[in-house]
């Protein structure tokens, strides 16, 4: 693993954090998007765990389960990795 990404079960949760920047991924790159989140890494991770979310446009309706959220560090940190 790239020695700035971190699993999650490696760094311990700072639930001080309010806002968080996640990158909820799915096997489909192209659906992949960015935003902030507020939460601790577990509550984020039990909202998007199984959850069926829309990746495509309205009037269209692409259902889709992501498989991976990436934490963003702000600065130079790592991104921690959490499996889905």
């Amino acid at each position: 693993m790239d020695e700035n990404i971190l699993h999650h079960d490696d760094v311990p949760d700072d639930p001080h954090i309010a806002m968080r920047v996640i990158r909820v991924m799915f096997q489909e790159p192209r659906h992949n998007y960015q935003t902030n989140i507020n939460g601790t890494r577990a509550e984020i991770g039990r909202h998007f765990r199984g959850a069926s979310l829309n990746v495509a446009n309205f009037p269209d309706e692409v259902m889709r389960t992501p498989h991976r959220i990436e934490f963003l560090d702000d600065g130079d940190g790592p991104t921690i990795v959490m499996e889905l």
